[in-house]
């Protein structure tokens, strides 16, 4: 029997240079327990290594962690990628690290880039560039994530930064999406009125959180049978009678 689930898809940890300092895996699985979701996806910006400790922090609940991560395009739109096993996402990772531009982090300007444990102590930082985009264009991502497994879509696709419709003005012919992101607050029908393309694809709402209290203030209903990424992935194409919803269950 199928039942709906609660799922916020895109939350950031102290990874993200713009990720509070209490965005540690311990804090973020309690906030996401505590507001009532069943799936969160993991998704700092142009890295993973703090996704395992989540999954770790989330061991004996009932919270599902999904491996992801918010890749900036060459385009400079944001996409997110999602996985259903971790070592898929650090193969990724390993190509997005080849793209991103040559140089060090500054701390002090961006902000800093924690690596953390599943009790939220800092066990080291990383140095790259992570808040620039990779030098991929999205068709090479699509083509990428799908090879191991995975399934990418664009983000937040309502804001005036870092979004496909602000970058592009439209949606290429040659970018495959199953689905696309809107911001937590955002108008659907204001949306299609601007881009009326937008209207052919099913719409998913996200957090995009950054500090521990925007955790599930964005969040999209799944019907599945059963709480895992293949049922999700099923959802999101709308397949054996799963599916996907932005308004309220």
């Amino acid at each position: 029997m199928l039942k709906w689930f609660k799922v916020d898809l895109h939350v950031h940890t102290v990874l993200s240079p713009c990720g509070d300092l209490l965005m540690g895996p311990k804090n973020i699985v309690d906030r996401a327990l505590k507001v009532g979701l069943n799936a969160l996806a993991i998704t700092d910006h142009n890295a993973s290594e703090n996704v395992l400790s989540v999954m770790k922090a989330a061991r004996g609940t009932d919270l599902l962690i999904i491996p992801g991560m918010e890749l900036s395009t060459q385009e400079e739109a944001h996409v997110i990628c999602l996985f259903s096993e971790i070592t898929q996402l650090m193969d990724f990772q390993k190509l997005v690290y080849e793209h991103l531009p040559a140089g060090n982090n500054d701390p002090d300007f961006f902000g800093p880039q924690y690596i953390v444990n599943e009790d939220n102590k800092i066990i080291g930082e990383n140095n790259r560039l992570l808040i620039f985009a990779a030098s991929l264009k999205a068709k090479t991502i699509i083509a990428e994530v799908t090879k191991r497994g995975g399934i990418c879509y664009p983000a937040h696709i309502d804001r005036k930064a870092n979004s496909l419709l602000n970058q592009l003005g439209f949606v290429p012919p040659d970018l495959s999406f199953p689905v696309m992101e809107i911001s937590w607050n955002a108008s659907a029908l204001k949306l299609f009125k601007k881009f009326p393309e937008v209207a052919d694809y099913p719409l998913m709402r996200s957090s995009d959180a950054h500090h521990i209290e925007q955790i599930g203030r964005g969040f999209t209903w799944f019907h599945l049978e059963t709480l895992t990424f293949e049922e999700i992935m099923m959802a999101i194409y709308n397949r054996n009678g799963r599916s996907i919803s932005i308004e309220k269950k």
